[in-house]
């Protein structure tokens, strides 16, 4: 079937609206918690997608709290039909729409899986009206329901990220408490300075340079290095070195024999590997003790244990690693101005984004207003300015420019950070690399619109249906036949068009065709403007979806 121009131009431009809307989810989303974020999804597939119906769980795979949302009554059977089709698995595959909902008024649904097998969780949406849900619906559901899943997901990256440092400052904060207590404890009585050191994991040592062996090894300092509580004679350098990893041996040694030279102080990291092969992180450090003539007559010092510190920051590494790869994957960089010293930093995608060269001096504002295209200079200044006065979030799309002249378009978002004083301390945001979106959105309009002008052009007849049978769309040779405009004919039924004598048994043979999904092949008089009748041979052909639904009738 043909739709009128301009309620196909009216369709798109709301369809287009609706994906320019719901690409601005992730920026509303940034920060948010998962609560939030299926909230936002549900409210946002009820009020811009204009659904009579939401619901929506969102889950971490690998564990955790499952959140669940729902918007409006209109599929109460939902948790019934869920347990039928998740099975004891509780997954589901790929996505379902249910043509009845098998309430009191007729009401279609669609559910979409969240990830693999709906590992992340799924949404389920219903509508009243009997052509849910559209192609473009579907398409929109899909991208809201993306948008949500990358949010969901970053949410959990940055809190596992968050509890990460936290840890990581919090064992940093007790041991440093841990060793002033103690030190202000030796002061006292030796045990208690034994006791600190085993709580700080840290050995206390006196070396003699001359004779190259150990003068004093506190207990803690014997427990590090796995040597007998009991033992009397203390290891000399060269048992001392077989301790020390292979690797970092030679460095080690020259560290110590400078410090020898210079009658010096030493710091230096290393690691160690005991008999039984443990291997541990060593931070070390050493002080000369003098006589009256200047000679050194011993060396002290203390050994710490870092080993859990160095595991900390090697965890948090790869966390700060995943962070920069999920950038990378999703085109998506970060940035931030500090106020104060009007410096901006980027995370090392925004330079991949931007297509920066690694001399080039990157820390002004300036220099990133310089790349935006020049018709878009101004806006966006004008933009980033008035945000800083006024201490406001900014959301907008803008075009750059690469130093090899191609152009890219870019969703750059931004969010102040204020003092306690309500004082502007620094602007934190992000650029997303939108470019191929634009690209492909052109690309689908140009296409609709050059395939319309094609079939608008044909000589032939040519009617397209839905599934259910309703006009869709006719071209332009049909609507002359006809002398009907788009929606004239979209409102007709079949009778109305064929001869008196043809009505009933077109109408018949059709509905059997639309019910049992087969083709059709039939002859009827059409009705032509002039109110003179012609003989037609029409041929219904159904068009099919990967799961074998019928979506389109084809008349040619």
């Amino acid at each position: 079937m043909l739709i009128e121009p301009h309620i196909e131009t009216l369709a798109q431009r709301t369809a287009l609206r609706e994906l320019a809307a719901l690409s601005t989810i992730p920026a509303a989303w940034a920060r948010r918690e998962p609560p939030i974020i299926a909230a936002g999804l549900a409210d946002v597939l009820v009020g811009s997608l204009r659904l009579d119906f939401a619901f929506v769980r969102m889950q971490d795979p690998n564990g955790g709290a499952v959140v669940e949302v729902t918007r409006g009554e209109a599929w109460e059977t939902l948790p019934q039909w869920l347990r039928t089709h998740l099975g004891d698995a509780g997954q589901l595959s790929r996505k379902e729409i249910v043509t009845d909902l098998g309430g009191a008024e007729p009401c279609r649904g669609v559910v979409i899986p969240i990830g693999v097998n709906s590992e992340r969780g799924l949404v389920a949406a219903a509508c009243t009206r009997t052509d849910f849900p559209s192609e473009i619906e579907q398409l929109l559901l899909s991208v809201a329901v993306n948008h949500a899943a990358a949010a969901f997901q970053n949410a959990r990256l940055r809190n596992e990220l968050d509890a990460k440092v936290a840890e990581l400052h919090q064992a940093r904060n007790e041991l440093e408490i841990k060793v002033a207590e103690r030190t202000a404890e030796l002061r006292r009585s030796e045990a208690y300075l034994a006791e600190g050191q085993r709580l700080a994991k840290t050995g206390s040592w006196a070396h003699n340079p001359n004779t190259e062996r150990g003068i004093y090894w506190s207990e803690e300092m014997r427990r590090i290095f796995g040597l007998d509580l009991q033992r009397g004679n203390l290891p000399d350098r060269k048992e001392f070195l077989r301790l020390v990893h292979p690797e970092d041996r030679d460095r080690f040694n020259e560290r110590i024999d400078k410090a020898y030279r210079e009658k010096a102080d030493f710091v230096q990291d290393y690691r160690i590997v005991l008999p039984d092969g443990t291997a541990k992180h060593i931070h070390g450090i050493g002080h000369p003790v003098l006589d009256e003539t200047g000679n050194v007559i011993e060396y002290v010092g203390t050994d710490v244990d870092v080993t859990e510190r160095k595991r900390a920051e090697d965890k948090l590494r790869r966390s700060e690693a995943d962070l920069l790869e999920a950038q990378r994957i999703s085109q998506t960089g970060s940035w931030k101005l500090d106020v104060s010293s009007n410096t901006v930093t980027v995370s090392p995608q925004v330079f991949r984004i931007f297509g920066i060269k690694p001399d080039e001096d990157t820390s002004t504002p300036e220099f990133w207003l310089s790349r935006n295209h020049p018709e878009d200079q101004k806006r966006i200044h004008e933009l980033f300015e008035r945000s800083k006065i006024q201490k406001t979030n900014y959301d907008v799309d803008y075009r750059i420019v690469l130093p090899d002249g191609s152009i890219n378009h870019i969703h750059a978002v931004g969010h102040p950070v204020l003092n306690e004083s309500g004082e502007l301390v620094e602007f934190i945001g992000t650029f997303m690399d939108i470019t191929e979106r634009k690209q492909a959105e052109d690309k689908i309009r140009e296409q609709e619109v050059e395939l319309r002008q094609i079939l608008d052009a044909a000589p032939q007849h040519l009617s397209v249906l839905r599934g259910d049978g309703s006009h869709l769309y006719i071209n332009q040779s049909s609507l002359d036949f006809l002398g009907l405009t788009l929606e004239e004919w979209q409102k007709l039924d079949i009778r109305e068009l064929v001869h008196p004598d043809d009505a009933e048994r077109v109408a018949r043979e059709r509905r059997q065709a639309l019910s049992s999904g087969s083709p059709l092949e039939i002859e009827a008089r059409m009705l032509r403007y002039d109110g003179d009748y012609r003989w037609f041979f029409l041929r219904y052909k159904p068009l099919k979806d990967q799961l074998g639904r019928i979506t389109r009738w084809v008349i040619p």
